[in-house]
């Protein structure tokens, strides 16, 4: 016998606000099993989930969470992990166009937009994970997010623009390609490590649309369109996909 619907939703919610509150993942794992385990007698015995986490499973959470010590290296590790991700999709893009050249404000402005990003997507996560809204608010709610600081990072570059400040550092020849094949393998190792590709294919639908475009001579107002379109439906259709499959599961 397996775990109702109900009682594995519950299970991933858990663990995915243990995790995003700083918990250490060994021990959200070894906790998480033991619900798995304690629900999964309570159902054979006819009864819900409320027997076990009561009727606030956000009290639940908390609880839980508030019993738990932070895990301070795990946290430093995703937050390196998370600006360094950041950071090299960012060079791969410029280093693919050959616009390797940053401002001050560049330099400085990247790192902290990452970090407020990253800050967003905690407390978005731990808000779904608690709260719990439908599939089709939960997308809505990331969409928006990610959105939102997609135009903080175009307007950081409009703003750079705008006030023609100077470059403080720009690279070379040789420089450009090093940075290129460091920026495509950090990905792929951080990837791997978090056991998810998919900064891998958003920088894919987002960098190797232009290039295969401009390789077949495509009119400048066709491939603009292209560009704007073609990678937003791709990762909609990568999140289709991967949560229809995570449901087969």
């Amino acid at each position: 016998m397996t775990l109702s619907e109900e009682s594995r939703e519950f299970v991933d919610h858990l663990r995915l606000y243990l995790l995003t509150s700083g918990r250490n993942e060994a021990e959200v794992e070894e906790i998480t099993e033991e619900l798995e385990d304690h629900l999964l007698e309570a159902e054979q015995e006819g009864k819900s989930t409320e027997h076990i986490t009561g009727k606030s499973p956000e009290k639940y959470m908390k609880e839980l969470a508030g019993e738990m010590p932070l895990d301070k290296k795990q946290i430093a590790g995703w937050i390196q992990g998370f600006i360094l991700g950041i950071v090299a999709f960012l060079l791969l893009g410029d280093a693919l166009e050959g616009e390797l050249s940053y401002s001050l404000l560049e330099l400085i402005g990247y790192p902290v937009i990452a970090l407020l990003y990253l800050g967003a997507i905690i407390l978005s996560f731990r808000y779904v994970s608690s709260k719990r809204p439908t599939k089709k608010k939960e997308f809505t709610f990331y969409a928006v997010i990610s959105g939102g600081f997609m135009l903080l990072f175009m307007g950081l570059i409009f703003m750079d623009q705008m006030l023609s400040i100077p470059a403080v550092w720009t690279a070379g020849p040789t420089a450009e390609w090093v940075i290129l094949v460091l920026s495509a393998l950090t990905l792929v190792a951080l990837a791997w490590k978090w056991k998810s590709f998919f900064l891998v294919f958003v920088a894919l639908v987002y960098y190797v649309p232009p290039l295969l475009l401009e390789a077949a001579g495509v009119q400048a107002d066709t491939s603009l369109m292209v560009e704007a379109f073609l990678p937003l439906g791709l990762i909609f259709l990568y999140i289709v996909i991967h949560t229809f499959m995570e449901k087969r599961k």
